[in-house]
């Protein structure tokens, strides 16, 4: 799947035609966007791994979760309007619908 990079050009961003270089980027980006959200949250006593990955966010949350043989998936939810849900798509939804082990939905503010 490539990158949808007009949305980058409105805001003034410049990128190279090499798709590779454009995911390589991206990649890296993301984990420092991770890392930075980690830094403002109390992981005291948490063992954990981080990992980006890339594709369709449902189907790489289902398989890292049959993968990893989950017990629990917790998941935020923004609140969408059933209509937009309709239209723009649901990720927590699929997630729920195909997932290998229960789903905690945690509705966002």
């Amino acid at each position: 799947m490539k990158p949808e990079v007009d949305v980058y050009h409105l805001h003034g961003i410049q990128l190279s035609n090499d798709y590779v270089e454009y995911r390589d980027g991206f990649v890296k980006y993301e984990a420092q966007m991770l890392d930075n959200v980690l830094k403002k949250i109390n992981l005291e006593g948490i063992t954990f791994d981080k990992k980006v990955v890339q594709g369709e966010p449902y189907e790489e949350i289902i398989k890292a979760a049959t993968d990893l043989e989950c017990d629990l998936i917790v998941m935020g939810r923004r609140g969408f309007s059933k209509i937009k849900r309709f239209f723009v798509g649901s990720v927590t939804q699929r997630v729920i619908s195909d997932a290998p082990c229960p789903v905690l939905v945690v509705k966002e503010d």
